[in-house]
């Protein structure tokens, strides 16, 4: 695959990623929406990969993670959920991985981050 055609994969998935963000603001379900991104280390296998996409879901069962084809991987979702406090617990979780290098997390609905 040649650069160009990377280049515009890329573009593609952070477009659909925007969409999806930006579906997920406009349709405001009942719990709250939070962007979670999980930037992955060197170590990465599917299976880690797979295990951080089943830890989200337990938040969230509808949520799907858009991961980018970098290398070291970065993975992008919104998680709608009504747990209390959810960024610092999920961060925690997602922190406690040796395949995770860092997480962040935000609260889409007022822009507050790192709570909820």
């Amino acid at each position: 695959m040649t650069w160009h055609h990377n280049r515009a994969r890329r573009a593609a998935a952070t477009a659909v990623f925007i969409a999806t963000v930006a579906v997920s603001v406009a349709c405001g379900g009942g719990a709250p929406s939070y962007r979670l991104t999980v930037a992955f280390d060197t170590s990465v296998t599917q299976a880690d990969m797979d295990e951080v996409d089943h830890l989200i879901r337990r938040f969230d069962s509808a949520a799907e993670m858009l991961v980018t084809e970098t290398f070291p991987p970065t993975g992008h979702v919104v998680v709608e959920t009504g747990t209390p406090d959810f960024c610092r617990k999920v961060e925690a979780e997602l922190d406690a991985l040796s395949s995770v290098e860092n997480v962040s997390c935000e609260r889409l609905d007022d822009g507050s981050a790192g709570g909820g």
